[in-house]
């Protein structure tokens, strides 16, 4: 599969390029990427999951990196200051977001074991 069908796949939708899906309990055992049950069973009532194709970096949104701003480590174009109580950092490009800076959760670490 190509860069252009994975592009596409992002733009039209799983449905629209033939997925299959699979019956639970006929996982690939062997597969990292097979259909699987979940470890547990899921109790979050609401996700808002925002995937932007050619959207701004982390490291010019949300994701302040002091250490950062050398040759090896150019860091982001955008200032960076604290807002609201919970003291967020929030990128120069982003004032609108920066007032409601209390009112979101920013996951800042993430980890993922793809084995």
């Amino acid at each position: 599969m190509g860069m252009g069908t994975l592009g596409l796949g992002a733009l039209l939708g799983r449905d629209a390029l033939g997925a299959l899906t699979k019956v639970p309990g006929s996982e690939d055992r062997l597969n990292p990427l097979s259909v699987r049950e979940p470890h547990y069973r899921a109790r979050a009532k609401r996700v808002i999951h925002i995937f932007a194709n050619g959207g701004p970096s982390q490291v010019d949104t949300f994701d302040y990196k002091p250490q950062t701003g050398n040759k090896k480590h150019p860091g982001s174009v955008a200032k960076f200051s604290q807002h609201g109580e919970s003291g967020l950092w929030i990128s120069e490009l982003m004032p609108e977001t920066a007032k409601h800076a209390d009112k979101l959760c920013v996951i800042n670490g993430m980890y993922a074991d793809t084995g």
